[in-house]
C-alpha cells in the first residue's frame, strides 16, 4: 500500500513495518497524506527524533487511527498547559504515545 512504502521509504525496516501492520489489525490501510505524513511531521515538530517516532510507531501504530486535531494536538497542549515543558511532552510522546488515547476527564 501507499501507507507501507512511505513508511519504508521514510526508515522503518520490513521487521518494524510488519510489526505495525501486526499490531494495527487487518485493515492496515491509512491516508498517506493525512494519517500518515501529517502526524509524523506534527511529531517531528514537537521534538520527535526520526528514531524516536519509528519507536512509538512500531510501539503504537494505532496512532494513525487517532485524529491529529481532536486527540494528539489536545493532549499535547494540555500536558503543555499543567506545566509540562515541551521537551517533556515530547519525550512521553516518544516513550508513551498511548496517552493520546486516554480521556483527559
Amino acid at each position: 500500500t501507499q501507507a507501507e512504502a512511505y513508511l519504508l521509504s521514510w526508515g522503518l525496516s520490513e521487521e518494524q513495518l510488519s510489526k505495525v501492520k501486526a499490531r494495527y489489525g487487518q485493515d492496515f490501510n491509512p491516508k498517506v497524506e493525512g494519517a500518515v505524513k501529517l502526524k509524523l511531521s506534527w511529531l517531528t515538530d514537537l521534538g520527535l527524533t526520526d528514531l524516536q517516532i519509528q519507536k512509538a510507531i512500531v510501539a503504537y501504530p494505532k496512532l494513525f487511527r487517532l485524529d491529529l486535531e481532536i486527540k494528539l494536538k489536545p493532549v499535547a497542549q494540555w500536558l503543555l498547559d499543567i506545566g509540562i515543558e515541551k521537551t517533556q511532552v515530547a519525550k512521553l510522546f516518544a516513550r508513551f504515545l498511548q496517552i493520546c488515547s486516554y480521556s483527559r476527564e
